[in-house]
């Protein structure tokens, strides 16, 4: 080959490399800051328009920062490839990333919207196995059972373990592990109500034990397999991988003194070091670790631990032993993360929400994984990794094109910004094209933009603020003591220049910025989950209240008021299936049609009971759920005479009295919020779980 031809060849290919890597570079930097250009919305596709990532954090160094990107609550790392990883997130199935999480891709390619409670390989095989339950903290709590994979977890399919959600039957697989021994080659699976056991690789299952507590882990004895551990509100042991089972949790609970104690929370942990000892991590009135020795059955050490932050207790894990200097690592991972070096006499805190700390990680830890001497850690916020057993962290979430945000609702002013409030990462907000969050850190809610301008009414930490000036101050602006959700409804009425905010009651703020009760002639036992007010005129309101009535009369759950709630008309006897349901959304159409979705599970012998419509004032209501899947409802509003919906699967639109998909490339997830900005012919979308989403409408 010509030597001039060979170097010009060479020359080339570092060209095109070279391009290659620039447009990769800028194809991540477009997800990361991406511009919303409503004049490049498809009419028939949806674009994800972020956050993407984390957003950059406004807080100052040492404060508290709400950075994150969404819940992950388990873990699956390649032994042999570190940058493989696969996580499973809180509402929105299964990510993995090839490149150590520079990027990451969706994988579980499911209808409805599910969590993923843990993921394991089966030893000696190509079988990948992820639980699914939903861990959300209301009553959207369900799984499907479980999905499996036999491609390193590019495709997954479910499992002949399976869960149909209905009414008052919401399990969830919630843990898993697989014994491989001389004697025993058996995989077990957990739900909040069972365990199960699979002789045949996962093939077949069967019930081995109904248990009384809620289960939550399950752990097995790495030095003996046979030994297994289940946790929860109460702990269980097996000395026989699963076929039979004993109670330890009344003696336990006896000996610390919480005896009788219903919401008592286990979780455990076998030690490395010394065989035959279990540490266990409980959660009553008080927090207490102790040592058990399992063969005596008595606690050796009883640490009540009063430095670790007593919430929810989601790992116990010993992960490194080093045998050289004798030393065994306890990790205890609740709302932060702690380690003991000493056997569990002393823990000392390893991780801090506060932004630029080198132990900077997010609040809430829900999976932790050591492999290859790096330790990961899955929370709240997303997924970090510290080389020096939590001295120091790096997030494999932060800079990535990940779109993971569980968002309770948004808004959008004519100015351009911006704001949605998140589940546990603050308030958001997109302006000059790229997002940021607020220093509000905690648990965001809906927000509302005010006189087209940049000030929101925002919920947070189930409470309202509002800002005046698009995020950088923030007033407290509730309507008395109550505190019934992060999702509690705003609305600002425009003709009027009213702001109405529900809980137990209907508010209305007035000119001096006092709050208005407009229900104080009805009972205030129930929340108002939604209510409607008319744009034209505001003394016209439409309210719906949750919880089903469970036999009693059939009253004070749907009602109207033509006079700003100077009197209320009952119209819930008009609507008998609210016995049964709950209302998540009202709204009316431009012809008056009134329509309500319903929060439930159907029995798979009856019909479909997720949205009725009136056409005659809320004197009859129809059943208008033909197309629809059985899952939760969770809202409607009318755009241009069509009636748009969402659930816990998509964006569905009425169509000849069926409801069919919305465009195409929605992900599913929980649709909480639907809003169209008609100048822009832009139907924009909140989820918990893929962010925001928008189509041209």
């Amino acid at each position: 080959m010509n030597k001039s031809y060979l170097y010009y060849l060479l020359i080339s290919l570092f060209i095109v490399g070279i391009a290659c890597r620039s447009q990769q570079k800028n194809k991540n930097t477009y997800a990361q800051n991406q511009v919303i250009s409503f004049s490049k919305l498809s009419s028939y596709e949806w674009l994800p328009i972020g956050p993407f990532g984390s957003p950059t954090p406004m807080a100052d160094s040492g404060q508290m920062s709400p950075h994150g990107c969404g819940r992950f609550l388990s873990l699956y790392i390649n032994p042999n490839n570190e940058d493989e990883i696969i996580a499973g997130h809180a509402t929105s199935g299964i990510f993995k990333t090839k490149d150590g999480g520079k990027t990451w891709q969706q994988k579980l390619k499911f209808p409805y919207a599910t969590g993923i409670t843990k993921i394991i390989k089966i030893p000696q095989t190509n079988l990948l196995l992820a639980a699914s339950g939903m861990d959300i903290g209301n009553s959207r709590q369900y799984g499907f059972g479980l999905f499996q994979s036999s491609d390193n977890g590019e495709t997954w399919q479910t499992n002949s373990f399976k869960f149909t959600p209905i009414e008052y039957q919401q399990e969830q697989a919630r843990d898993l592990c697989h014994i491989s021994s001389v004697n025993t080659n058996r995989t077990i699976c957990i739900s909040n109500k069972a365990i199960y056991t699979s002789e045949n690789m996962s093939q077949n299952w069967q019930v081995t034990h109904k248990s009384k507590y809620d289960l939550k882990q399950i752990i097995f004895n790495p030095a003996q397999p046979q030994e297994l551990i289940v946790c929860g509100s109460g702990i269980l042991m097996s000395k026989d991988a699963g076929k039979s089972w004993e109670d330890l949790s009344e003696k336990i609970n006896a000996e610390i003194g919480q005896s009788g104690v219903a919401t008592n929370r286990f979780s455990a942990c076998y030690s490395q070091k010394e065989k035959g000892k279990l540490y266990i991590f409980i959660q009553a009135n008080q927090s207490f670790f102790i040592s058990y020795d399992i063969a005596t059955k008595k606690i050796i050490l009883k640490n009540s631990a009063p430095q670790i932050i007593p919430n929810k207790s989601r790992q116990v894990q010993t992960l490194i032993y080093d045998k050289k200097n004798n030393i065994e690592s306890i990790f205890i991972g609740t709302t932060r993360l702690f380690k003991s070096n000493n056997n569990g006499l002393n823990f000392s805190l390893i991780s801090s929400p506060n932004v630029k700390e080198p132990n900077h990680i997010h609040d809430d830890i829900n999976a932790l994984a050591y492999v290859n001497q790096t330790l990961y850690c899955a929370t709240d916020g997303g997924i970090d990794i510290s080389k020096d057993l939590g001295q120091t962290w790096t997030s494999l979430t932060h800079n990535s094109n990940i779109n993971s945000t569980l968002i309770f609702g948004f808004d959008r002013s004519k100015t351009g910004q911006m704001m949605c409030g998140t589940q546990d990462n603050g308030i958001f907000i997109y302006e000059n094209n790229r997002w940021s969050c607020t220093q509000m850190y905690g648990d965001g809610g809906r927000c509302v933009s005010v006189l087209d301008s940049n000030f929101f009414y925002v919920g947070f930490a189930q409470m309202c603020y509002q800002t005046k000036d698009g995020g950088k101050t923030f007033q407290y602006a509730h309507a008395g003591n109550e505190r019934s959700g992060f999702d509690f409804k705003m609305h600002y009425h425009k003709e009027s220049n009213q702001f109405f905010l529900s809980n137990l009651n209907l508010y209305l703020r007035n000119k001096e910025q006092r709050y208005e009760i407009l229900t104080s002639n009805l009972k205030a036992d129930r929340k108002i989950k939604a209510f409607w007010i008319n744009p034209n005129n505001s003394n016209e309101i439409w309210i719906g209240k949750d919880d089903a009535t469970w036999g009693g009369k059939l009253e004070n759950k749907l009602l109207f008021t033509n006079d700003g709630g100077t009197s209320w008309q009952d119209f819930s006897e008009q609507l008998p299936i609210l016995k049964w349901r709950s209302i998540t959304d009202i709204a009316v159409n431009e012809m008056g049609e009134i329509a309500v979705t319903l929060e439930s599970f159907d029995q798979n012998s009856t019909d479909l009971n997720k949205v009725y419509i009136s056409s005659d004032n809320g004197q009859t209501f129809t059943n208008q759920s033909k197309g629809l899947p059985n899952l939760p409802s969770t809202c409607i509003t009318s755009v241009k005479g069509k009636w748009i919906y969402g659930d816990n699967s998509g964006v569905y639109e009425f169509n000849e009295l069926e409801w069919v998909p919305l465009g195409e490339g929605f992900p599913p997830t929980i649709v909480t919020e639907i809003k169209y900005f008609e100048k822009e012919q832009a139907l924009i979308v909140s989820t918990f779980g893929r962010g925001l989403w928008a189509i041209r409408y």
